[in-house]
This record gives C-alpha cells, sequence and structure tokens, in this order.
C-alpha cells in the first residue's frame, strides 16, 4: 500500500468514525427515553432476551463470520454502555 492510499484509507476512516460518534449520541439519546419508560413502567434495565434478538439483527447482514463475530462484540458495548447510562439516569432521579 502506497502512503497515498494509507492517507485516503485512514481519511475515510475518519469520515466513518464522526458519523458512529453521531449515531452512537442518537441512540444514547433514545435509551435516556426507554429508560423513563421502563422506570415508569417498573421494567428492569436488563432484558437478556431483548438484547439476545438486537444483536442477531444487528449482524444479520454481515457475510464474513470473523467481522461478525467483531460486530456482535461492538453491538454488545453499545448495549452495555446504555444499560450503564440508563441505571445512571434512573438512580438519579430516585
Amino acid at each position: 500500500m502506497e502512503l497515498k492510499d494509507l492517507n485516503e484509507a485512514r481519511r475515510e476512516i475518519l469520515e466513518i468514525d464522526d458519523r458512529m460518534a453521531e449515531l452512537f449520541e442518537k441512540r444514547m439519546i433514545l435509551s435516556a427515553r426507554i429508560a423513563e419508560v421502563k422506570k415508569e413502567m417498573g421494567l428492569p434495565v436488563y432484558d437478556p432476551d431483548r438484547e439476545k434478538v438486537v444483536l442477531e439483527k444487528a449482524v444479520g447482514g454481515i457475510t464474513d463470520n470473523d467481522l461478525k463475530e467483531y460486530c456482535k462484540m461492538l453491538i454488545a458495548k453499545m448495549m452495555e454502555l446504555s444499560r450503564s447510562y440508563q441505571n445512571r439516569l434512573i438512580d438519579e432521579s430516585l
């Protein structure tokens, strides 16, 4: 790979990271809304059955098995962060 190609690939990754950060923020805002509903309805933050469905759907379109596993790890981490955020919001509102 030439330096020019390396720099172009890095530039594209930075653009992707920017978009991912925007989407992550939107996801966390929605997680906050969900926390409100869970609190009002007395539902637990953690729903393992729901998370299993989310994980399977998230990786459904990925054909490379190695990448599928990495995507599962990424989505699982985001769900972990969402749970942490929801727990914090619920605890702060008590």
